[in-house]
């Protein structure tokens, strides 16, 4: 989105999870705010007395209700030594910008702001004189007086190095660096201490945005290329051959086997049901078994749209492997012991060989062996595919291992006398 101010400098920025406010100075050196909302930017000039010299080091967030401005400005030391910097503030409501306040507070560095709902707080070096190093000191805003008070310095054990405080949800974390690298550690505020510091990963997983218009559109093209088929399938049908003869064409009419069984097909929607309940389950059992066979996954198994954006190549392939060595196991011993799964027996469905017997062993594997060419690309788009076209509804793996998946009847109804 390009700037709605031409020539202006941008120096402080934040958001509050419905927009984005930025402040800068306009070519004119006349202090600026923006803000990003729905999509669009609106700008107006901030009518505050602020010097662009005299702003140094400023920072924006939003609390209660109003937009902090805070910066330091430099106060000139009465006895001749190095100067001295005061923390400034004003805050933007309703009413438009406030008259800019100085604080009590005496800052030796930029100051570092963040705030939760309930609290904001700033961090700083506070200079300690003679000689004696510069400590990290945190100080919260009191709505009761207007005005910072401090916590205290910083306990525990700091890294070297500048420090930043940030919020995570509702609770402060202090970022700094050691040798380096980025360290973090949770912040207790009304104690002023913070907790050990911790690196992050070595190898940080960036997650690309999901593209969601690319899913609905790849899923709209795909449907409407289904329902292509489909029609011109049935249009084919229709204006064929009206009166057919002899095996070949009891063979392929749909709802008879080559052997004069006939059947109920099962409907596309109550295998795709019967298909989420079974991988629910399995589901279930992943998550079990990775609890106790890998816990660094264990994280990583959370329901999200962009869950495998957040694994690396291995942890992908192992979570693959789990999946498919369960799966075939609780597919192929479920449906060569029984002729259905949980989620087929909840929708009634069974699995049959082509002559209507119950299907065997090697049926049960090979139609599961090839589950995974019936998924691609996703979907089971290749397989829905198969079942439309083919003059029985079988996927991939049911013409390979010649088995139907129909209606579940009563036994003893299937076979009926031809003519």
């Amino acid at each position: 989105h390009p700037s709605p101010v031409a020539a202006w400098t941008p120096a402080a920025v934040c958001e509050d999870g419905l927009a984005v406010d930025a402040f800068g100075w306009n070519a004119a050196g006349e202090p600026v705010g923006a803000r990003h909302e729905e999509g669009k930017w609106s700008w107006r000039r901030v009518d505050a007395d602020l010097k662009r010299g005299k702003v140094l080091d400023p920072a924006l967030v939003r609390f209660a209700g109003r937009l902090f401005l805070v910066w330091r400005e430099e106060e000139p030391s009465l006895t001749g030594a190095a100067p001295s910097f005061r923390l400034w503030f004003a805050w933007q409501d309703k009413d438009g910008w406030h008259a800019p306040a100085r604080s009590r507070l005496y800052v030796a560095s930029a100051p570092a702001v963040a705030a939760t709902s309930n609290a904001l707080a700033c961090l700083f070096l506070k200079a300690q004189g003679d000689g004696k190093p510069d400590l990290w000191t945190l100080a919260t805003y009191a709505k009761g007086d207007e005005d910072w008070h401090e916590t205290g310095t910083l306990a525990g054990t700091l890294p070297a190095g500048p420090l930043v405080l940030v919020r995570s949800g509702e609770a402060f974390h202090v970022v700094g660096l050691e040798e380096g690298r980025p360290v973090v550690s949770a912040l207790e505020v009304p104690a002023a201490r913070a907790g050990p510091f911790l690196a992050f990963a070595a190898a940080e997983t960036v997650r690309p945005p999901l593209d969601y218009s690319s899913l609905v559109v790849f899923g709209l093209a795909a449907l409407t290329l289904i329902l292509v088929l489909v029609s011109w399938q049935k249009a084919k049908r229709a204006g064929g051959p009206q009166a057919a003869s002899g095996a070949g064409a009891v063979a392929a009419e749909r709802g008879r086997s080559p052997g004069g069984w006939r059947y109920v097909p099962a409907p596309i929607y109550k295998r795709g049901v019967a298909v989420l309940v079974d991988y629910f389950l399995l589901g279930i059992l992943v998550t079990v078994i990775i609890t106790h066979l890998a816990p660094d996954l264990r994280p990583q198994l959370a329901f999200t749209p962009d869950l495998m954006f957040g694994l690396t190549l291995h942890q992908m392939a192992m979570l693959q492997a789990i999946y498919f060595s369960l799966g075939l196991v609780y597919f192929t011993l479920t449906e060569a012991l029984f002729g259905q799964t949980l989620g087929k027996r909840l929708m009634g469905l069974r699995v049959r060989s082509e002559s209507g017997s119950p299907i065997v062993f090697w049926q049960a594997l090979v139609r599961n062996l090839l589950r995974f060419a019936d998924e691609f690309p996703a979907m089971y788009l290749l397989g829905v595919f198969f079942i439309m076209m083919g003059p029985r509804p079988q996927r991939l793996g049911d013409r390979a291992a010649r088995t139907l998946v129909v209606l579940d009847r009563p036994a003893g109804s299937e076979r009926q006398p031809e003519g």
